[in-house]
């Protein structure tokens, strides 16, 4: 049997929709360190990204590379696309801690980022906490943290989803 499914004829070869994109690498981890996936439709053995895809006659999503997103879905836009904002969003996270953050008259730390606010806290407790407002409304998180760094990594991935959201 072949690991490539493009050579099989009961797995459908069109029809599928992507369900979300996955980045393999985690948060600071090397090239080195990826735990890379394997493409299910063509063997590939080296994909940073997982696109998940679904069919209505499969009962099982597929975990595929961006070319055979591509294909399968007969979309070849929203799988680079989806792929590329992964890239942006490892990058600009990586470049999160280093970002110039600028100290309230209190002490706590704070960023504006594309019309969000951004402040970062120091509870009585010594544990860190965050909250990000923007048009005036705040949304405080539910979470403590240990370290400072901590509590802005997830501001960045609330931030994120917020504005991803808009």
């Amino acid at each position: 049997m072949s690991n490539n499914l493009w050579d099989q004829n009961n797995i459908p070869h069109s029809g599928w929709t992507l369900v979300e994109v996955e980045d393999l690498r985690g948060f600071g981890e090397s090239e080195e360190e990826t735990s890379y996936g394997v493409c299910e439709m063509c063997g590939q053995e080296k994909i940073r990204f997982a696109h998940h895809m679904t069919h209505p006659d499969v009962n099982r999503n597929f975990i595929v590379g961006c070319i055979c997103a591509e294909k399968m879905s007969n979309d070849y836009v929203s799988p680079k696309l989806r792929e590329q904002e992964l890239r942006n969003r490892a990058s600009n996270k990586s470049r999160w801690l280093t970002r110039k953050w600028r100290r309230s008259s209190n002490g706590n730390e704070y960023i504006n980022v594309k019309n969000h606010f951004v402040l970062i806290y120091q509870q009585h407790d010594k544990r860190w906490k965050f909250m990000i407002k923007k048009n005036g409304q705040p949304q405080w998180d539910n979470h403590v943290y240990h370290e400072i760094n901590e509590a802005k990594l997830a501001s960045f991935d609330q931030l994120w989803r917020l504005i991803k959201g808009d």
